[in-house]
């Protein structure tokens, strides 16, 4: 499990939600170097590339074979990254509410066309045990940061593993459309696109019940 908001969030973000799983695999929850209970990489190098080798260095330590690695927002990014950079590596991937490159126009235009304030359709409850990163949140988050630099989409046909894109048709911050130019750079043969109906960022905080089962029949196919 890859969290999202570099810097600014951590592996809470997906408990207690993602217990409902647990019948059918082993959730392991990762905050990324320098985020949430990580300690900082060398040289506080953050790049989705370092992250996305950091991902096989945690499985190899783990002994952790062809995981099913679910990645939401900008976990997303760095779960396309690992997927581009080592594409023998998973057995699945789970892009959520993601983007291969930032287009802000569409962005901007979505919380206009939606007059929406906040990321999600019904209210969520405040998440006390986040920890902010002031250095992680600055080199990722600003102006010529990670996330305004990262472009995936030539690259994305490297991935070889099976996928599912999962978006929320109401997602103002990464709008369903950024998802549909995900499944069009991707293999026919490996891609499973799924939308959830009057849903935004992570679709399970608004309908989980559709969600979940939308992960759990790709989790097991």
């Amino acid at each position: 499990m890859i969290h999202g908001a570099h810097g600014q969030s951590n592996h809470s973000v997906f408990k207690p939600a993602f217990s409902v799983l647990r019948d059918i695999c082993r959730i392991v929850y990762l905050d990324l170097s320098g985020a949430g209970r990580s300690d900082d990489p060398p040289d506080r190098s953050y790049s989705l590339e370092n992250w996305a080798d950091n991902l096989v260095e945690f499985c190899d330590q783990m002994d952790i074979k062809e995981p099913i690695v679910l990645g939401v927002s900008a976990g997303g990014f760095v779960a396309m990254a690992y997927g581009i950079r080592h594409p023998q590596h998973p057995g699945k991937l789970v892009l959520v509410s993601t983007q291969e490159k930032m287009n802000v126009e569409r962005s901007i235009a979505e919380f206009a066309n939606k007059s929406m304030s906040f990321y999600n359709t019904t209210p969520q409850p405040p998440r006390d045990s986040v920890i902010f990163h002031s250095k992680l949140a600055k080199a990722f988050h600003s102006l010529g940061g990670i996330w305004h630099k990262m472009d995936l989409l030539d690259d994305l046909g490297k991935i070889k593993a099976p996928t599912l894109v999962l978006s929320g048709t109401h997602d103002p911050a990464t709008p369903m459309q950024d998802s549909i130019d995900i499944v069009e750079r991707l293999s026919p043969d490996i891609v499973q696109f799924e939308a959830v109906k009057d849903t935004a960022q992570a679709p399970w905080r608004d309908n989980p019940e559709e969600a979940f089962a939308i992960i759990r029949a790709f989790a097991l196919a």
